[in-house]
C-alpha cells in the first residue's frame, strides 16, 4: 500500500486539474489507433464521450474526499505550538516546553488513564503544605513562549487551544472561602511579568480574568464535570491599543462546538508597560496563589491537560475520542 501525505495529494489534484484543463479534448486514444470504418468511428465517438464525461466526475470525487485533509494542512500550516503528549513525554518532545519548577517528582507526570484523545496527557500536581510543591509560589505549572508574540511583532492574531480535566476533585462545599483559586491556564510576559489573562477555579465555577475584561465566568458549575474533559479556545487580537479583542469558546462533555462565552474588543490586550519581558508565554498546570494549610483550601489538586496548540488561524474543535 502506497501512502501519500497531504501535500502530495493536493499537488495530484492540482496536477489532475490542469491536466484536465489543457487535455480535456484531446482524443482519448493515441493517433495511431486504427479506426478503418464509419462504424468503428462512431464507436470510438462514443467512447471519447464516455471517458470526457467521466473524468469530471472522478474528479469532483477525488476533490470532495481531499478537501477535509487539505484543510487540515492548511491548519497544520498555521500552527506554532502542537502539543498532544504522544511521545509520552512531559514536555511532548519540544525542548522549549519547560516542566515545572516544584521539586516534587510527582509534580508533573504522563498520565493513560481517561486522556482527553490518543494514548497520553499531561498530569500536574500541587499538594497543600508540602514544600517540595513550592516554587515562586505553590504550583505545578509547563510553559512556553513558542507561538506567542512579542512586543516586535504586536499587533498580530493567535488562536489558542487546550484541554483539560479536574482529576478526582474535591468540589466546594462552604468549608472554606470560594475566593481561592486554582489558576489552570496564563497568559504572561517572561521575567516575571503580572499575567495578561487567566483561567481559573473558583468555588465550583470556572473564571476568565484579564484586567481589562473584567472576571466572567465560562462555566457555572463544574461538579457534573469531575474527571471529563472541556475543551477551551481563545481567540485573541493582540494589541497594545484599545483595537485588541478576546473572544473565549467552550465546548463541554458532548457538545459539537465551542460556545463563545466571552467577546470584548475595544480593548488592549498587550500591556507592554504592566512589566515583564518583551516576550509572551503560556504556562498550564495547576497554580495557587492563596491556597494554605490555615485557610483550609483542599490538600491535594490534580490538573490534566491535552491538545494544547496555538495558531495564526482560529483553530477548529478537537477531535472527539469514543469512550
Amino acid at each position: 500500500m502506497v501512502v501519500r501525505t497531504t501535500a502530495q495529494l493536493g499537488r495530484e489534484v492540482r496536477n489532475l486539474r490542469f491536466s484536465r484543463e489543457k487535455r480535456l479534448d484531446a482524443p482519448v486514444f493515441a493517433p495511431h489507433s486504427c479506426v478503418q470504418i464509419d462504424r468503428g468511428r462512431a464507436h470510438m465517438s462514443s467512447v471519447r464521450r464516455q471517458a470526457t464525461s467521466v473524468r469530471p466526475i472522478r474528479l469532483a470525487l477525488i476533490v470532495a474526499l481531499l478537501t477535509p485533509l487539505m484543510a487540515g494542512a492548511e491548519v497544520a500550516s498555521s500552527l506554532l505550538l502542537d502539543l498532544d503528549f504522544e511521545t509520552g513525554t512531559i514536555n511532548s518532545g519540544n525542548p522549549r516546553v519547560y516542566k515545572p519548577g516544584a521539586s516534587a517528582a510527582d509534580a508533573a507526570t504522563i498520565t493513560a488513564d481517561r486522556v482527553r484523545y490518543g494514548n497520553y496527557a499531561v498530569a500536574h500536581k500541587t499538594v497543600v503544605g508540602d514544600p517540595a510543591y513550592i516554587y515562586s509560589g505553590l504550583r505545578s505549572e509547563s510553559s512556553t513562549s513558542l507561538g506567542s508574540p512579542n512586543d516586535a511583532t504586536v499587533p498580530a492574531f493567535r488562536s489558542y487551544q487546550f484541554s483539560f480535566s479536574l482529576r478526582d476533585w474535591q468540589d466546594w462545599d462552604g468549608s472554606y472561602s470560594d475566593q481561592i483559586r486554582d489558576v489552570i491556564w496564563q497568559f504572561k510576559r517572561d521575567q516575571g511579568s503580572p499575567a495578561e489573562g487567566y483561567f481559573s477555579v473558583r468555588g465550583n465555577h470556572l473564571d476568565f480574568d484579564q484586567p481589562n475584561v473584567g472576571r466572567k465566568t465560562v462555566v457555572a458549575d463544574l461538579r457534573d464535570y469531575d474527571n471529563e474533559w472541556i475543551d477551551v479556545r481563545i481567540d485573541v487580537n493582540w494589541a497594545a491599543d484599545a483595537t485588541g479583542r478576546y473572544v473565549v469558546g467552550v465546548r463541554l462533555p458532548g457538545e459539537a462546538d465551542y460556545a463563545t462565552v466571552v467577546d470584548k474588543s475595544g480593548i488592549v490586550t498587550w500591556r507592554s508597560g504592566a512589566g515583564g519581558g518583551p516576550n509572551g508565554k503560556v504556562q498550564w498546570g495547576d497554580f495557587r496563589p492563596n491556597s494554605t494549610v490555615e485557610n483550609r483550601a483542599p490538600t491535594t489538586r490534580i490538573v490534566l491537560h491535552d491538545n494544547i496548540r496555538i495558531s495564526t488561524e482560529r483553530l477548529p474543535p478537537p477531535t472527539m475520542q469514543a469512550r
